[in-house]
């Protein structure tokens, strides 16, 4: 049986551990060696290596049991002229196979220069075997918990060859024995991405607190025998691990992973940024790598993945490496009401409809549950001086977190170090960036900790706060052990220690294992959180209920008809169609599709609100394309920057300008203009044209009667969209850093974004064959003051950065840290249309005119494209 093929890259002088089937490409200077270890199963009967050169250097192979071979110490030693030689170990060789045991692989070159070569080494296993494979062709095998941790589990796995495999599994263990096992699942998802066909079977009426054992089966055979175990459905105590960033530095991230494996725990909450190009191989080699978690006895973990900016391609990488939810934020108890953790996406809006279905799970568990975690990539505030706030996640969570007791947050991004203490959010006397410390006794308190040290490039952990317990840099992960008083978490530090460290047992997954290193920060290695007496905090800040909800029932007009302004009054009695949200046409995300090719769309809901006098407050998180105005019981009360504030709309009357797809706004309304009984809230979408693509509607309202004081409320307020006019270079002359500075005049051309060449999907074609193209835009923002932050989403190919009034906000990953000029190419080439969603602060913006540049990078004069677009967004404080 010839087992399944991934890349992995050699260490020179170092012992690099193979799997069966893997191809290694690499290359050895005259008198060094590169060496390999492959571990060949007890049930093993033959090993083969091939190694096949790719330059004219003699590349030589020798293999030795136990032991480094040398050129006077070997047991197998081909002698050919050339790179290509081969080796068969097996019964019949002499020495004959040892079955068991370690094989070390050396490869040798006397040549003057470097002799390049590629080496495959592959068990054959009758009974089971390889990476991970058996017999059957399947491989990067991956568990993952997305629904009830208790009953249901996704196993995942690149089917290499042939028909889908089907998973054969039981609480028992048969071994490779598929006839034994009591229950079988075929797969119910495949997708071809990056290079690999992702299999997804999901297993449901699992028995909670249970292991369960499973092979797969194809039509070439069965594969080795795996486990994983299902979470309690009651409250008893667990571990697991945490962190993020591991990004493309394989040597760390393989230590951590093999360190998961020896702490066993429950599963692993990982906190994006897995690779660091999302590209194929990128994510080839991390599944390979991720298969150093699984145990010598088949254990494996499930994994909880966020996604990261790294993850470039959007929600899609994730969804479809993991199975996920397709917008990548979901939540889910483990343990009963033990515990409750929130997977969230930091590279999407942390308001709109992530908000909403956050506050309303929040409203539904945090009542019920004893201890609420969270995860997320992008730190609210980063303990590394060159990462932008996390202003949109700090607007949108952090009170919330509060309110609702939020116990422990991951953080990822900075690739640094940080535990805080118990937090509040607070602007007053003794805060530090918006946070103060507050009482461990204190049950809505949050503690975070992070931030990114899988296996990322380290950075300094220089931008400390006075409520920062410790910070570092080192490669870690934090490892966490849940009980019904508290959550105890130590910070596993990650380094060439992880060969000497010993392994726990499923029996005892809490004691800590022989030669663990631990962080030993002054403020003490463990960090201790205390848990609630029953509930995670405050469940029902300030009294809020959900009056409209997303996804509710709307009367809707969409014939073009002039509904002059009777129709947004109350008492009005409409015969109009009925439908829920999300109402539109053109985006295939619509519950109820309406007519096309008019300009606007009308819709009204009649509400019954008692007790108004006890409403302190209403809170809207608008969905739209491309404007809409809203109005209570005929007066409007908001309209979205893409409407004029001077314009008085009809029913002829465009937008002023087109938003992005299923654009989100947040407001807040005074309750004054509600009336006892029944309300009416109505709401007019207008497109850009008759001609527009798509238009889309969803609304959800919340009240707050009096009580505790509800959180301080922001809203979102459009810059400029997607599509937006940018003066542009195109000519590849060197611009040096005047042109990113404000008051300097330019009389660059200008066009509509998307500006590019290559793709066909640009609406201002630039000129092709440069390196470097630069964009300016000057906007007129006011009232500065009020503003929290800003949020950028790019749309670039193949880097950019992005600047402020001249001063850098941004960077993508693919270009060099430092000083770059117009001829700096990026390190390798991006996905077509890559997109990220940049969070900065806004102390650079000033009262009046801004600049807003951008210089977008090829990686080389012969890239087949490039493409840019942009939009802004500010976050202001209620007026």
């Amino acid at each position: 049986m010839i087992g399944s093929f991934a890349c992995l890259t050699a260490v020179a002088a170092a012992q690099t551990s193979l799997t069966s089937g893997s191809t290694v490409t690499d290359s050895v200077r005259k008198n060094n060696w590169n060496y390999y270890t492959i571990q060949v199963p007890s049930t093993s009967t033959g090993l083969q290596v091939d190694l096949v050169g790719t330059n004219n250097k003699d590349a030589d192979l020798y293999i030795r049991q136990g032991a480094n071979p040398t050129t006077s110490n070997w047991d197998f030693r081909p002698y050919q002229n050339s790179s290509n030689e081969s080796v068969t170990v097996d019964a019949n060789s002499n020495p004959v196979l040892a079955p068991g045991a370690t094989y070390h692989i050396g490869i040798h070159t006397a040549d003057k220069g470097s002799a390049g070569y590629t080496l495959t080494a592959t068990v054959t296993n009758p009974n089971g075997g390889g990476n991970p494979g058996g017999a059957a062709d399947v491989r990067r095998l991956r568990v993952t918990w997305v629904t009830d941790p208790s009953t249901t589990a996704t196993i995942g796995w690149e089917q290499v060859a042939g028909s889908a495999g089907t998973v054969h599994f039981d609480t028992s263990d048969h071994g490779t024995t598929v006839a034994n096992y009591s229950f079988s699942k075929t797969v119910d998802r495949q997708v071809s991405y990056h290079g690999m066909n992702n299999s997804f079977a999901r297993l449901s009426g699992l028995t909670p607190d249970t292991n369960y054992y499973f092979v797969i089966e194809d039509n070439s055979g069965v594969s080795d025998r795996y486990y994983f175990r299902t979470a309690p459905a009651t409250a008893q105590p667990f571990t697991f691990c945490a962190g993020g960033d591991s990004r493309n530095n394989r040597t760390p991230r393989q230590q951590a992973n093999r360190l998961v494996g020896k702490l066993r725990p429950l599963f692993v909450a990982f906190t994006g940024d897995m690779i660091n190009s999302d590209v194929a191989v990128e994510w080839q080699e991390w599944l390979d790598d991720w298969q150093e978690t699984i145990t010598s006895d088949g254990r494996i973990f499930p994994i909880l993945p966020h996604r990261g900016n790294h993850e470039s391609g959007g929600n899609q990488t994730v969804y479809n490496i993991f199975d996920t939810t397709s917008n990548n934020y979901y939540a889910l108890n483990i343990g009963g009401d033990l515990m409750r953790f929130y997977v969230l996406n930091s590279e999407v809006s942390a308001g709109g409809t992530q908000l909403s279905w956050l506050q309303n799970d929040l409203n539904s568990n945090s009542g019920t549950t004893r201890h609420l975690c969270a995860g997320y990539h992008k730190p609210m505030r980063p303990h590394q001086s060159g990462k932008s706030e996390g202003s949109d996640e700090y607007n949108n969570w952090a009170q919330l977190f509060y309110d609702h007791g939020m116990d422990l947050v991951f953080e990822s991004d900075s690739h640094v170090v940080k535990r805080t203490g118990p937090l509040m959010p607070s602007t007053g006397a003794g805060s530090d960036e918006g946070f103060i410390a507050v009482s461990s006794s204190d049950p809505n308190a949050t503690v975070y900790t992070g931030e990114g040290c899988w296996g990322a490039p380290l950075r300094s952990a220089d931008d400390s706060k006075n409520w920062t317990l410790a910070a570092g840099s080192f490669n870690s992960f934090d490892w966490v052990q849940v009980y019904s008083d508290r959550i105890d978490l130590r910070t596993v530090v990650v380094n060439s220690q992880e060969a000497n460290t010993g392994s726990n047992t499923d029996a005892d997954p809490f004691a800590i294992p022989s030669n663990l290193q631990l962080w030993t920060p002054a403020s003490g290695t463990v960090l201790s959180v205390p848990g609630d007496d029953s509930t995670g905090g405050n469940p029902n800040p300030g009294n809020q209920e959900t009056t409209i909800a997303f996804g509710s029932s709307w009367n809707y007009k969409d014939d073009g008809s002039d509904q002059g302004t009777a129709w947004r009054q109350s008492g009005v009695t409409e015969t109009w169609p009925s439908g829920s949200a999300q109402l539109g046409y053109g985006d295939s995300d619509e519950t109820t599709t309406l007519q096309s090719s008019h300009l606007t769309y009308y819709f009204r809901k009649e509400i019954n609100i008692t007790n108004v006098a006890d409403v302190t407050d209403l809170d809207f998180s608008l969905l739209f394309d491309d404007g809409a105005i809203i109005y209570i019981n005929g007066t409007e009360v908001h309209r979205t920057a893409t409407m004029d504030a001077g314009t008085n709309f009809s029913y002829n009357t465009p937008s002023t300008a087109t938003s992005s797809d299923n654009a989100t706004e947040n407001f807040s309304v005074s309750p004054s203009l509600l009336v006892e009984g029944a309300n009416l809230i109505a709401v007019e979408v207008h497109n850009r044209s008759t001609t527009s693509s798509d238009i889309s509607f969803d609304l959800q309202m919340l009240t707050t009667r009096s009580g505790e004081t509800p959180p301080p409320s922001t809203t979102d307020e459009t810059i400029f969209s997607n599509g937006a006019s940018w003066n542009y270079k195109d000519d590849g002359s060197d611009q040096g850093t005047a042109w990113r500075q404000p008051g300097v005049t330019e009389t660059w051309p200008s066009g509509s974004a998307q500006l590019g060449y290559g793709d066909g999907d640009e609406s201002t074609t630039l000129q092709g064959s440069h390196i470097t193209y630069y964009f300016r835009k000057e906007v007129n923002i006011t009232n500065v003051s009020n503003i929290t932050g800003i949020q950028f989403d790019l749309l670039y190919d193949d880097a950019a950065v992005i600047y402020i009034n001249g001063t850098e906000v941004h960077r993508t990953s693919l270009l060099p840290s430092g000083p770059i000029n117009y001829q700096t190419g990026t390190s390798t080439f991006s996905a077509d249309n890559s997109t990220e969603t940049v969070n900065v602060a806004s102390s650079l913006l000033v009262e009046g005119n801004n600049l807003i540049a951008v210089e977008i990078h090829n990686q080389n004069t012969s890239s087949s494209d490039i493409s840019f677009d942009l939009n802004m967004l500010v976050n202001r404080s209620a007026q």
